[in-house]
C-alpha cells in the first residue's frame, strides 16, 4: 500500500509547524511563563507527529488507529454506517453539558475547594459506578494534587468563591471582577 500527500498530511502539516513556532515562541518568555506552552506544546508535537509519520507509513497508522481505538467511549458496531454519518448523538452532549454548567457556577459562588471534591465525586459514583468511599477519597485526592501543583508549582490562586467569606483563603471572600 503506496501512501501519498493528501490534504489530512497538509493540515498536519500546518498545524506541526504552527505547535512548533508556538513551543519556538515560549522559549522567548520568562522561565514562570515557559510552563503552559511546554506543558501544552511538547505533547501536541509528539501527537501531531505520530499522525504525520502515520500518514506515509501504513505499520505506524495501523499502531495509531488501535492505540486510540476506545478513546471515544469505544467502538460500536452499527447496522447502517450511512446513518450513523447522517446523525448526531445529542444525548451525550447533553449529560456533559448537565454537568458542566451547574458546575462553573457553583465554583463561582462557592469556590474551587468546596465544590470540585463534591462534583467529583457525584460523577464517578453516578457515571462511571464507583462507590462511594472510593469516589470520595479519588475526588479529595484529585482536588489537592491540583491545588499543590497550581498553588505550589505555579504559585497561582484558585478561585475561592463570590460568597461572603466564611473561611479566609478557601471559602468565600473573592473578589468579582468588573465587567
Amino acid at each position: 500500500m503506496k501512501s501519498r500527500w493528501t490534504g489530512e498530511q497538509n493540515w498536519v502539516t500546518c498545524l506541526l509547524i504552527f505547535v512548533l513556532l508556538f513551543i519556538l515562541t515560549g522559549m522567548v518568555y520568562p522561565r514562570e511563563v515557559r510552563l503552559i506552552p511546554y506543558v501544552v506544546g511538547f505533547p501536541t508535537l509528539v501527537l501531531l507527529l505520530f499522525l504525520w509519520i502515520s500518514g506515509f507509513n501504513p505499520v505506524v497508522k495501523r499502531w495509531v488507529v488501535i492505540a486510540t481505538r476506545g478513546q471515544r467511549g469505544g467502538e460500536k458496531k452499527s447496522e447502517s454506517p450511512a446513518k450513523e454519518s447522517e446523525f448526531t448523538e445529542w444525548m451525550p452532549v447533553l449529560i456533559v453539558m448537565a454537568w458542566v454548567f451547574p458546575f462553573f457556577i457553583l465554583v463561582f459562588l462557592f469556590g474551587y475547594a468546596l465544590i470540585s471534591p463534591i462534583f467529583i465525586a457525584c460523577f464517578l459514583i453516578r457515571k462511571a459506578g464507583m462507590r462511594w468511599p472510593m469516589a470520595v477519597a479519588s475526588a479529595i485526592f484529585s482536588t489537592a494534587l491540583i491545588f499543590l501543583l497550581m498553588e505550589g508549582l505555579i504559585d497561582a490562586d484558585l478561585w475561592c468563591g463570590a460568597i461572603p467569606e466564611i473561611i479566609p483563603g478557601w471559602l468565600g471572600g473573592a473578589i468579582i471582577p468588573q465587567l
